[in-house]
């Protein structure tokens, strides 16, 4: 998923929590992101959205971004 969208890295899911972490290059990549996931077939929604290092403006810099998404499960 990740690897198709330009500037998303660091993806880490979480099956039993339902939720997911990504490294974005921009602010904007968080809707670029959530919309790859609900093509997928799942429903994802941003939960928290922050700086990924210190020193980076709040409008620029790579953000870390946590996400709900329902539908996932295991077997």
């Amino acid at each position: 998923l990740a690897s198709d969208i330009p500037g998303v890295s660091d993806v880490v899911v979480n099956l039993i929590g339902k939720s997911a972490t990504a490294t974005i290059a921009k602010k904007d990549l968080a809707d670029h992101l959530v919309e790859a996931i609900e093509d997928a077939g799942y429903e994802a929604e941003v939960v928290a959205l922050e700086p990924a290092e210190r020193g980076h403006s709040v409008v620029s810099g790579p953000r870390t971004v946590s996400l709900r998404i329902e539908g996932m499960f295991c077997s």
